[in-house]
């Protein structure tokens, strides 16, 4: 499986994301707050996807951030963890 370094290559689902969510996150980036790494699962039968984080990667991209930090883990096909990663992403 392809190493992921970009967001481009990861499904988001941003439906249903509540506008007093993302504010709560604009004001926390606004306060300097340290922000949680989103998390990024990788399944052999669907690829790379967004696990946790939506929210901060939605403010990311609107703030113009360049990278995001993220934890990836990569399964195995019977759902075990075959190994988990702390990187820095390309938001784009």
């Amino acid at each position: 499986m392809k190493k992921v370094e970009t967001m481009s290559q990861v499904a988001v689902d941003y439906n249903g994301m509540r506008p007093e969510s993302l504010d709560i996150v604009r004001a926390q980036r606004a306060s300097n707050a340290k922000m949680r790494p989103i998390e990024v699962d990788v399944y052999p039968d669907v690829g790379p996807m967004l696990a946790d984080g939506r929210h901060r990667l939605a403010i990311a991209r609107e703030l113009g951030d360049e990278t995001i930090d993220a934890v990836v883990r990569v399964y195995n096909e019977d759902g075990n963890v075959l190994s988990k990663r702390a990187v820095t992403l390309r938001v784009a």
